[in-house]
């Protein structure tokens, strides 16, 4: 018993010195967590109608996964990573998919046009299925 606790506290200890020293590790570490709350804000803002809030919060925890992923900060995060995730194994309808939603969101939060409750139910289904094929192949 004590050399199964001593065994687990290396472990442990050697996991945490990891976090504490590899930034890109802790960042792709929690990048699907906070992912996770910015789709929660989404998900509100389409239950109230809020298109823009909607696109806004959905973009963001989209851009906040590939960030925290792909080691890059936040503002350089756009429809154009679509593309180089190709290297990483994206299928081209999943970057197709990808990059609608940049179009549709910037559509909506920078114009006057809005979306209905379908489409953003439809794009809320999407980026998460997006999101869960990233985390597979990231």
């Amino acid at each position: 018993m004590p050399l199964l606790i001593l065994v687990t506290m290396f472990i442990f200890g050697k996991k945490r010195d990891r976090l504490n020293t590899d930034i890109a590790f802790a960042r792709a570490r929690a990048a699907f967590k906070n992912s996770r709350k910015l789709f929660k804000l989404a998900e509100s803002a389409m239950k109230k109608g809020e298109a823009r809030d909607f696109y806004d919060s959905l973009m963001k925890g989209i851009n906040t996964y590939l960030a925290g992923k792909l080691n890059r900060q936040l503002g350089g995060i756009d429809a154009a990573v679509a593309d180089e995730l190709e290297e990483k194994g994206i299928k081209e309808k999943e970057r197709g998919e990808l990059k609608a939603l940049y179009h549709t969101a910037n559509e909506v939060m920078f114009s006057s046009l809005s979306a209905g409750p379908e489409k953003l139910k439809q794009d809320f289904k999407t980026a998460n299925r997006l999101i869960a094929r990233l985390e597979k192949i990231l």
